[in-house]
């Protein structure tokens, strides 16, 4: 046996907002629009420069744009001149980069940074996410899942003078829950 309730929208037992069900089109919204929606804040930006630049130590990268060919911001939560994130909401959020690097350069390592600091995830203090000696070009990559609160704002930044690649260099995230 099937059973039907027709409302119009759910409250707290407080009488604050909750759901609310639009008429005939069925469509759902939630009075806290971050609540429930994995995959907003999600970004992915780059350089516009393909040339050879060097980066001194806690140097952010500056990635600057988010708006050509498959570059993107849906909720303008990055900031393009600043090459900042910031996390629109309380959650855990998924990071990535690849930074083309070498050149001239021996040793180049990228971590995080957010407004709290380096992320230190190394017993050693370095706090390097990649590193790597030998001045072959290569491209080093790493993710990160970290929990933010809203409001923090997160970077890609050097550990060490490095050498790096803006033409083949990016960086982007998302929010996960």
């Amino acid at each position: 046996m099937s059973s039907e309730i027709k409302v119009s929208s759910v409250k707290a037992k407080d009488g604050t907002a909750g759901i609310s069900i639009a008429d005939s089109t069925g469509r759902v919204t939630f009075s806290d629009s971050h609540s429930l929606i994995a995959g907003t804040g999600a970004f992915l930006a780059s350089m516009t420069s393909a040339s050879w630049a060097i980066a001194s130590d806690n140097e952010v990268l500056p990635y600057n744009d988010v708006s050509t060919e498959d570059r993107f911001d849906t909720d303008s939560n990055y900031n393009t001149s600043t090459y900042k994130y910031q996390a629109p909401a309380t959650g855990v959020y998924f990071f990535y980069y690849g930074v083309y690097t070498a050149q001239n350069d021996a040793g180049n390592a990228f971590g995080y940074e957010t407004n709290n600091g380096e992320i230190n995830n190394q017993p050693d203090g370095a706090n390097f996410f990649t590193q790597k000696s030998g001045d072959l070009d290569h491209i080093q990559t790493c993710s990160l899942i970290i929990p933010l609160t809203a409001n923090d704002t997160i970077w890609v930044s050097a550990r060490g003078t490095s050498d790096y690649y803006k033409g083949h260099s990016y960086w982007g995230g998302c929010r996960l829950k």
